[in-house]
Formats: C-alpha cells, structure tokens, sequence
C-alpha cells in the first residue's frame, strides 16, 4: 500500500522485519510484515515497540522518560498515574484552542504543561497523595506562585481534628502581594482592589516597597479551614478560618497598620 503511494517511503529493516513508512505531516505512516502478523501503525518509533514485543524483546518502559523521570513516581506506590500533557496536546490540536480557554490556562499556569503525575500511598490509617507537575521553562501563573518548600505542621494547627475540609500551601514570599491583590479583588470587588493599589503607590512614593515589606512579615504559608461539618446557610455566619503564617509580628502588624490607614483614608466617609 505504501509503495503504491508513490514517492516518499522511506525502508527500514528492523528485527528481521522491513519497515515502509510514509511521512504525512506529523505522521509515519508505517507498515510491516513480522512472522505471521501485518503491524500498520502512525508512528515509526511505536511500529518498532510492537514488533520487539511480537519478538519477545522488552520494549521501552515509563522509566527512560525523561518526563516521567521528573515526576519521580516509584513504581510502589498503592495508586498512580502519570498523564503526558505534550503528546496529547498535539494528538488533540490544543493548539487552537478558543483564546479564552487559552488565557485561563495561562492564568493557572497550566498553558506550558509537559506531564502531570499523581499518586497515593496508603499509611496506617490515612494516606499521602502527592502530585506532580512537569512544565517547560519556568512555571507561570498561579502555579509559578507556589514554594518549594513544603506547608509547616504548625501552620495546620489552626484545623481541628476531623475537620470537614482543609486546603493550605507555601507560595513564594514575594508572591505575597500579589496573593493578597488577587484575593482582593475576587472577593472584596474591583473597588477594594483599587484602593489596595493606592496604598501600594502612595507607600512606594514615600520610598517604601510593600511587596518587600510583606515578605519579611510573612512566610508565604497560607491555610484555610472549615469547622461546621455542614456549610453555612445563607445569612448566617462563615465557619470558615484562614491563617497568614508570620515571620516576624513586629512588621506584620507595622505593615497590616500602615495599609490599612491608607485604604481606609481612601473610603467615602
């Protein structure tokens, strides 16, 4: 079939077999006869992997990605699963995607992913879940915001036991400006955000750099919990509790103090 598409198909031998392959845009189409079995496939490379499992030979495993290899997945895990964002973006022509969709995975720093892993390792009677992120070049958006450095166990103090619901994380301490900027604005409104910038700028004019500021009073940790079993109905009080680790208390309630007059003084009276 190959041969009778004319020019183009490239031969190959390969375990006793011949290859003819005929490239079409991202595509090899390729074909082979191997003893008494016919292996058609798209790709080259996975037209070799079938033929070494019809010979009996290993195939290439999840270990000799590099990909893979970054996600640091064991093998003894209870559960896992490893996801190569790459190859299905390109099997699926994520490329054009609606630019709506694009600017939130960008946003979410999402946008670049390579591969994604997770799994989940059974420890007495709980569990420890861990997920993996692999992206190209250095993460951006929400995710470009995170630490390295893991949570404390004094910052998940503020939960009770038994707590219902419990998210918490470390994000870089420069970060913490912009967290607060962002939280601001989606649950105090545009407006509050606005006078959270003229804050900003009228300490920046006085020669102080808030962003510096707040990551000597802050450790970037950031929890928030939940005590009701149940949600809140409407009209009654949050049960809700979020925590801001300190690094130092003297210069968090110096700073806390000074934006606060300043976003304050900005308000209608």
């Amino acid at each position: 079939i190959l041969e009778l598409s004319g020019k183009g198909v490239v031969t190959e031998p390969y375990q006793g077999a011949t290859l003819r392959s005929l490239p079409v845009d991202k595509f090899s189409f390729t074909m082979a006869f191997h003893r008494r079995h016919v292996v058609f496939s798209t790709d080259r490379e996975l037209a070799k992997q079938l033929i070494d499992g019809l010979s009996g030979t290993l195939p290439l495993n999840l270990n000799a990605e590099k990909t893979y290899q970054a996600c640091g997945l064991s093998g003894k895990e209870h559960l896992g699963v490893y996801l190569e964002i790459k190859g299905l973006r390109e099997a699926l022509a994520l490329g054009q995607t609606a630019p709506k969709v694009k600017e939130m995975l960008a946003k979410a720093g999402l946008d670049n992913l390579q591969a994604v892993a997770w799994s989940m390792r059974m420890n007495g009677p709980a569990f420890e879940s861990r997920t993996a992120l692999i992206s190209a070049g250095q993460r951006q958006g929400a995710l470009g915001m995170l630490d390295t450095q893991p949570i404390s166990a004094e910052a998940l103090k503020i939960c009770r036991p038994g707590a219902p619901e419990a998210a918490g994380g470390r994000i870089k301490p420069e970060m913490v400006l912009t967290l607060l900027r962002g939280m601001l604005s989606s649950t105090a409104g545009a407006e509050a955000a606005a006078r959270f910038d003229a804050a900003d700028k009228k300490l920046a004019a006085a020669g102080k750099n808030l962003q510096l500021m707040l990551a000597d009073a802050f450790t970037g940790e950031f929890v928030i919990t939940r005590y009701a079993e149940r949600a809140a109905p409407v009209g009654a009080l949050s049960t809700e509790v979020g925590l801001a680790m300190l690094k130092d208390a003297g210069k968090a309630a110096a700073v806390l103090k000074e934006v606060m007059r300043l976003t304050v003084a900005a308000r209608d009276p």
